[in-house]
């Protein structure tokens, strides 16, 4: 049986955030999606809403900055 599930695509970091506060603690970030996917699998999937980070461009990459 397919669950309804919410599909949302941030693309910012403020967005993303909003988007977990309206959907009030019953959602899971989704960044690659090998342990959604294995979840569902074996029948763990409880997560009404995936928030898809793979668009937010500030989320892309690790770089050194002075004094960090």
């Amino acid at each position: 049986m397919v669950k309804d599930k919410t599909y949302l695509i941030p693309t910012s970091v403020h967005e993303a955030i909003e988007m977990a506060k309206a959907n009030s603690g019953s959602f899971k970030y989704l960044a690659g999606g090998t342990d959604v996917m294995v979840n569902k699998f074996q029948g763990n999937d409880s997560s009404p809403c995936l928030i898809d980070l793979s668009k937010i461009t500030d989320l892309k990459g690790i770089s050194k900055t002075e004094g960090y």
